[in-house]
């Protein structure tokens, strides 16, 4: 696995497991009672989106290391995975 393909596939990862970590733990300021002024009623109250990239970038990594063990000694082949 080259650099530039080991980067690329741990950014699509990271984009991936982003948008599906996202949603969780949501509560609408509708939902918590504060609606704050020149805001959408559904916007989320708090989103901790920093605490979220976080995470994701953990779960990113152990997928990707994953990912790279299983490349580097041949059980996943995705030359011929992609070339046929």
């Amino acid at each position: 696995m080259t650099f530039i393909f080991g980067a690329i596939l741990f950014i699509l990862i990271w984009w991936i497991v982003l948008f599906t970590i996202l949603p969780f733990k949501i509560k609408s300021q509708i939902e918590s009672g504060q609606i704050v002024e020149s805001t959408d009623p559904g916007a989320p109250e708090n989103p901790r989106i920093v605490q979220k990239f976080l995470i994701v970038t953990i779960i990113s990594l152990m997928l990707w290391l994953g990912l790279y063990v299983l490349v580097k000694y041949e059980y996943l082949d995705l030359r011929a995975l992609f070339l046929t």
